[in-house]
C-alpha cells in the first residue's frame, strides 16, 4: 500500500476509487463488493485516487475483513468418479489467508482506535466473596418435597 503519498508520484493519477481498491488484492472482489465497501466509507467509487488518506485506509481494512470472511472456495466446480478427481478454475482462502487478512485489517483499525475484528477480549472482574445465608439444596436442605404430607 502507498502510505501518505500523493498519487501521480507513482503513477496512479486518473485512477478511480473503484479501480484502486479493484487492483489492490489477488482475490475476487466483485465491483458491487467494492462499491458497497466504499459507501460504507462515505467514499463515491468513481472518485479519482489522490493518494491515501484515513478513510482510503480504513476502507482497504473493510476490504480486507470483506476477503477474510467470504466463503473458503469461489468460482470453483469440482467433479470426481472412482479416485478420478478434476476441479475447474476457482478461488480457494486458506486458514492462513484468512489470519494474514485479518491482521491486515486489525493493524489499519488499531492505528486508527477502530474496532478490531476476530480478537478477543477477556475482561475479569473481582467482586469479592459474599458469604450465602441460604442452603444449596433448597428452604433446608433436605431436598424438594420433605415439607408436603
Amino acid at each position: 500500500m502507498y502510505k501518505d503519498c500523493p498519487a501521480n508520484d507513482y503513477g496512479l493519477s486518473g485512477m478511480t476509487l473503484l479501480d484502486y481498491f479493484g487492483g489492490l488484492v489477488n482475490a475476487p472482489v466483485s465491483a458491487e463488493g467494492i462499491r458497497t465497501i466504499l459507501a460504507r466509507r462515505l467514499l463515491d467509487p468513481i472518485d479519482k485516487f489522490d493518494g491515501v488518506t484515513r478513510e482510503i485506509e480504513l476502507a482497504t481494512a473493510d476490504l480486507y475483513k470483506w476477503i477474510a470472511t467470504s466463503p473458503y472456495r469461489v468460482g470453483s466446480t469440482g467433479d470426481s468418479d472412482n479416485g478420478w478427481e478434476h476441479t475447474s478454475a476457482g478461488w480457494t482462502l486458506t486458514d492462513a489467508d484468512r489470519k494474514y487478512y485479518l491482521m491486515l485489517a486489525n493493524d489499519i483499525y488499531e492505528k486508527y482506535d477502530e474496532p478490531t475484528v476476530g480478537k478477543s477480549v477477556i475482561r475479569i472482574t473481582n467482586h469479592g466473596i459474599r458469604h450465602t445465608d441460604f442452603p444449596l439444596f433448597g428452604c433446608c436442605g433436605r431436598g424438594k418435597n420433605h415439607h408436603s404430607s
